[in-house]
């Protein structure tokens, strides 16, 4: 909930469409996940895990982040969404 509200204000502050705000908290989320998953393997907590999928799901469950999502990072399906929304802002486009 607070997550929501967060998000919602940034919108407005910044004024920004909701498919531009949605795109900026994946990208963040997308990098949370990635470094704390960096930091686990770096500290062992990882490999000391009885489950990795578990390891993940809890991860994923912690910052409110989408098991596809995650699953598409490792992957390599996924950008950076915010360069993309960047380069539209500056050319004027709208979400």
């Amino acid at each position: 909930m607070f997550q929501l509200a967060a998000l919602n204000q940034l919108r407005n502050i910044f004024g920004l469409g909701k498919r531009e705000a949605e795109a900026i908290s994946l990208d963040i989320t997308s990098k949370v996940y990635r470094k704390q998953l960096s930091q686990a393997a770096a500290d062992g907590e990882l490999d000391m895990a009885d489950s990795k999928a578990a390891f993940l799901q809890n991860l994923c469950d912690q910052l409110h982040f989408d098991p596809q999502k995650a699953s598409e990072l490792h992957e390599g399906k996924t950008h950076h969404v915010c360069s993309y929304l960047e380069v539209d802002y500056i050319r004027g486009l709208d979400y």
